[in-house]
């Protein structure tokens, strides 16, 4: 029994280290610039393996839904749906690598929204690893084929 839990938490890890591997490898393009500072970032496309994921008519129309602005002293603050959210970033423009995290999110009910705005909250803070930004826009990255898109406001 012993040698069991053995080789199964062995494949365990193995499993972990190969998603991280896969993770790394499907970042598109080198990013060859810092994401650009002080720009309203508004959400204008969801694509998770490849297929789009529609973002509600309602906010993609809202000035001020979807809307994420990263700072130049390493924070971001931002708008979901009907709440707020801020924090911190860090990203290496070498690599392509970004991580996001979360200080702060408003506790405001969006009975219209709430299941998108869970959804994407969980994409932008539990997923995305990767960044790239070109004339089109700013992709934030969370699998194979998987990103958010941004467009500057």
């Amino acid at each position: 029994m012993f040698l069991c839990l053995a080789v199964c938490f062995g494949c365990d890890s193995n499993s972990d280290s190969e998603e991280q591997i896969e993770q790394t490898e499907q970042r598109p393009n080198q990013p060859t610039e810092a994401i650009e500072a002080n720009l309203n970032w508004k959400l204008a496309k969801l694509v998770e393996a490849g297929d789009e994921i529609k973002i509600p008519e309602e906010l993609l129309k809202s000035e001020i839904a979807c809307v994420i602005q990263f700072k130049e002293d390493g924070t971001f603050d931002g708008r979901m749906t009907a709440n707020e959210i801020n924090g911190s970033y860090a990203f290496n423009k070498e690599t392509g690598k970004i991580e996001l995290k979360l200080e702060m999110l408003t506790q405001v009910l969006d009975i219209l929204y709430g299941d998108f705005e869970e959804m994407y909250l969980d994409y932008l803070f539990k997923k995305v690893y990767s960044y790239s930004q070109s004339d089109d826009g700013l992709y934030l990255y969370f699998g194979k084929d998987s990103y958010l898109k941004y467009q500057a406001k």
